[in-house]
């Protein structure tokens, strides 16, 4: 069915190239038209190392000091993302670079435990919320404190986000001049290699 409508089925099987025959894995992408392909499960991605690393790093710190925790959910939360965000580093910058800009998307709302995005969002009014769910530096204060300091705080979210993606642009840049053939990742190579050649069949031609 797949092969009817045009499109191909591709395998990639962690481990001995010659095992991953023996297993079936070549029979299964022939019925496809599509290419069998092998990859050590051993090798490490390449990384390369940017001069912009620091500085999304030490922006990601200012992004997360804008995230105003409410409850006790909010509290355990704030204090999740920043661990999560030293565990992302125990595997390398590209991992905290990739968790970085995966926190930088639209699709990161926190409006169970953030203020700022539940405010946007509607999820709660800021008259609703008790005294004792706020974080320290707004207790106390009047409604039309906690707004102004949430709006300050959003604007402030919206200018380090667009800093954040600025110096990406950079960093995805120098990767880019950098990186040679070899210096991919294993599995990107096999990958390329797989679709260049199908697309070749169908006259895609690459610089």
């Amino acid at each position: 069915n797949a092969s009817k409508k045009g499109i191909k089925i591709n395998a990639i099987f962690c481990g001995d190239f010659n095992e991953g025959l023996r297993t079936g894995w070549k029979k299964g992408v022939d019925l496809a038209n599509g290419h069998y392909m092998s990859i050590s499960h051993n090798s490490k991605t390449v990384y390369i190392e940017s001069p912009y690393d620091d500085q999304i790093d030490e922006l990601n710190t200012d992004l997360n000091d804008t995230y105003v925790p409410y409850g006790n959910l909010g509290r355990s939360k704030k204090a999740m993302q920043i661990s999560e965000d030293a565990n992302s580093e125990k595997y390398g910058k590209q991992n905290k670079v990739s968790r970085v800009m995966s926190k930088n998307s639209s699709m990161y709302k926190n409006t169970k435990w953030d203020l700022v995005d539940a405010v946007e969002d509607e999820v709660v009014a800021v008259s609703e919320i008790a005294d004792k769910d706020l974080p320290s530096e707004l207790k106390g204060k009047s409604e039309k404190e906690i707004e102004t300091y949430i709006a300050g705080k959003k604007s402030e979210r919206s200018r380090i986000q667009k800093e954040i993606q600025e110096t990406n642009k950079k960093r995805e840049a120098y990767i880019a001049k950098n990186q040679s053939e070899g210096g991919k990742g294993e599995l990107e190579n096999a990958m390329l290699t797989a679709i260049k050649k199908q697309a070749e069949k169908k006259n895609y031609t690459w610089d």
